[in-house]
């Protein structure tokens, strides 16, 4: 007997979805974007899970959250064929959405009807403005993201006991319309969450942001409840890009 989870969610999402799309080269693209080329090769050379020179207030963010949205978190990426416990609240969405509307793409195209693209999952989210506190010597997440604005689907994850991601790839063609930014905020310690990639655990310093390939396989898993990480979807482009390379917490 096959067993089936979350059939009373309408939002769960039946098989892989648009996730088992493929991916590979469209040299028509490449050719329309100047720079392209240099700059997944700039990226090629940094390594695959960099840290860069901001960190991140977590006690600001998690004080928002824990007096405004501490009820607002919602199952992200639902499945028939599997359970998962991890959920999500949205920092940037599709227009006339709110940060309870999930940011996986199978789930925004169910409720599309069509696949969005990520420039679209543009529009700051009232939790964005909200996440504006800041310690001295420590970045907000607010002050953070309009960084990068404007910025494809960034969102926060929250994982329980053994939520996890599959080992999978994100945006393994080329051209890819956007990179990863991810910094880890609450009970992301070495017995507490494990990120998985190239076959290496990653290393992580709370507050910490990183650029990571995720075009690389990579897998995660939480050991506690309420493991809390960001996801950046920055846009593609060689600004973009020579701002990663400018910001490397180890330079020369």
């Amino acid at each position: 007997m096959t067993n089936l989870f979350n059939q009373n969610n309408p939002n769960a999402v039946q098989g892989a979805g648009v996730s088992g799309s493929r991916q590979g080269l469209n040299f028509d693209k490449l050719q329309q974007i100047p720079g392209a080329v240099a700059s997944e090769l700039a990226l090629s050379q940094i390594g695959n899970f960099e840290p860069l020179d901001w960190k991140l207030d977590t006690f600001g963010i998690e004080s928002v959250i824990n007096e405004k949205y501490s009820n607002d978190w919602v199952d992200y990426l639902p499945r028939t064929d599997r359970p998962n416990n991890r959920k999500s609240m949205t920092l940037t969405t599709i227009d006339g959405w709110d940060h309870r509307q999930a940011p996986s793409i199978p789930e925004a195209t169910n409720k599309l009807g069509r696949t969005p693209n990520e420039e679209e999952f543009c529009n700051p989210t009232q939790l964005y403005n909200d996440c504006d506190r800041a310690s001295p010597g420590l970045t907000s997440l607010k002050g953070f993201l309009d960084e990068w604005n404007p910025l494809g689907r960034t969102f926060l994850i929250n994982s329980g006991i053994g939520g996890y991601f599959v080992p999978h790839r994100d945006h393994p063609g080329l051209p890819r319309p956007c990179f990863r930014l991810v910094a880890f905020l609450k009970n992301c310690g070495p017995l507490d969450y494990d990120w998985w990639m190239d076959e290496r655990k990653a290393n992580i310093e709370l507050g910490r942001v990183y650029y990571v390939n995720t075009r690389m396989t990579h897998r995660t898993i939480s050991w506690v409840n309420d493991s809390w990480h960001l996801i950046l979807n920055v846009p593609f482009t060689p600004a973009n890009v020579d701002k990663v390379l400018k910001h490397l917490q180890h330079r020369h």
